[in-house]
């Protein structure tokens, strides 16, 4: 029991990091799409 107590990573918090980091990704993609049609644009 104690080990799973001490867990310094549960599956929420596993969870919750991965979400933030595809959110990043994406926004990040998105930032470059728009950089790369006004580059083209241009």
């Amino acid at each position: 029991p104690s080990r799973i107590s001490s867990n310094p990573s549960p599956p929420s918090v596993n969870a919750f990091i991965i979400k933030q980091t595809l959110k990043v990704r994406l926004n990040d993609f998105n930032f470059l799409a728009v950089l790369g049609k006004e580059n083209f644009g241009k």
